[in-house]
């Protein structure tokens, strides 16, 4: 089977990001040409003229880009590849927990990597179950030197306090391979000399933690949430770890702001999507829920919000898809923090189908209402809520 060659840019892209992750270089490289094709596509080369090296495609949505993509760090292969490493830790963008769960599995084989990728709701299609993947890892250059090939020798070198010592051999027979294993082990004591010491790298069974001169050692892990925040109406700032969520001027009534139970959600689901939050109803909302006379709307008490979707799912598919992506990503972030994780595939086709959904967490009862007529019309916005005391 043939090699599908990468543009310049992927190559660089491809080799920096490897070095940066430690995730095998055929992986990075099949992930590439899933997402945009190689030297042959149109669209690559198009990208690569225009200097836009986001070649796993950060921030684009089924309904189009988000700010994300205007970021300067996507201007060259080498800083692309430094955002994208940090995204993919949690560390820049706001990172779904499943996405940050990829790094979880360097050192695994590329079967056990490329599983992650496609279950981790990077992409909607979930590459057709990881077969896209798959198939493209047979056609897929490697980069020389990939890291995440070693064995865990460099670790072990590192271990003893000092430079990693190479394999000396007699036996010409040997050489060869002697030399590759020298070659390797300088090229992981570089990286860990370079390289934070609680880095998913490290942390994996390739090379665990350990001491190494001139490095502190930390066994701290990734929180599984992202931190909370509050936002009061329109114009806050943007908490560390989560997305930006904009609250329209009219979107409460006056003196009755949204809770920061609700806030910490939106946020939340913000860094998990890469896009901007916008809320277009909060507490400026009718007190009661529509058809349930005497029943309180959470809206009327800070507690809930609704994202307008900007028209009818019922008359346009870009809307439909808007929607239901919105509400598949709420879905998933609400059910983790119920302790019952739902697949991002299973939420996309839950939210598609329409309905409401709840879920007990230790914020409260989020619910969630997409495509339903159930307590009014709610196929022109996604309905969330988070109440504390349900």
């Amino acid at each position: 089977m043939s090699t599908i060659q990468l543009t310049p840019g992927q190559r660089k892209f491809q080799q920096a990001l490897t070095q940066r992750t430690g995730l095998n270089s055929r992986v990075i490289g099949a992930w590439i040409l899933a997402e945009e094709g190689g030297a042959n596509s149109g669209a690559a080369r198009s990208r690569e003229a225009s200097h836009n090296h986001n070649w796993l495609n950060i921030g684009y949505f089924d309904s189009g880009p988000g700010a994300i993509t205007k970021d300067q760090a996507f201007s060259t292969p080498e800083s692309a590849a430094h955002a994208t490493a940090q995204f993919l830790k949690g560390q820049k963008f706001g990172a779904s927990s499943g996405i940050r769960r990829i790094l979880s599995t360097v050192g695994q084989d590329p079967a056990a990597q490329m599983h992650a990728i496609a279950t981790s709701g990077w992409a909607s299609s979930g590459y057709n179950g990881g077969a896209n993947l798959r198939a493209l890892y047979q056609q897929a250059p490697a980069v020389s030197g990939n890291v995440s090939s070693t064995s865990s020798i460099a670790g072990l070198a590192a271990a003893r306090g000092g430079a990693p010592k190479t394999t000396t051999v007699s036996n010409a027979a040997d050489v060869a391979a002697a030399s590759d294993k020298n070659r390797r082990i300088a090229l992981v004591s570089d990286y860990l000399s370079k390289s934070d010491p609680g880095s998913p790298l490290l942390r994996s069974a390739l090379l665990q933690p350990v001491a190494v001169p001139g490095l502190k050692t930390s066994t701290q892990t990734t929180p599984a949430g992202l931190p909370k925040a509050s936002r009061i109406a329109a114009a806050v700032t943007q908490p560390r770890g989560g997305g930006k969520v904009q609250v329209e001027a009219s979107a409460n009534r006056q003196g009755v702001s949204i809770q920061k139970p609700i806030l910490g959600f939106l946020h939340q689901l913000a860094g998990t999507m890469g896009r901007t939050v916008d809320v277009t109803t909060g507490t400026n909302h009718n007190q009661y829920v529509a058809g349930r006379p005497g029943v309180q709307s959470d809206h009327w008490t800070g507690n809930a919000t609704d994202l307008g979707m900007g028209g009818d799912a019922r008359q346009s598919p870009a809307v439909d898809k808007k929607g239901t992506l919105v509400a598949a990503h709420a879905i998933v972030l609400a059910s983790q923090q119920a302790g019952k994780p739902i697949a991002f595939q299973q939420a996309y086709a839950m939210a598609h189908a329409g309905g409401l959904w709840n879920f007990q967490t230790k914020q409260g009862r989020v619910q969630i209402l997409w495509k339903t007529m159930q307590g009014g019309d709610h196929y022109n916005h996604v309905h969330i809520g988070v109440n504390p005391g349900a």
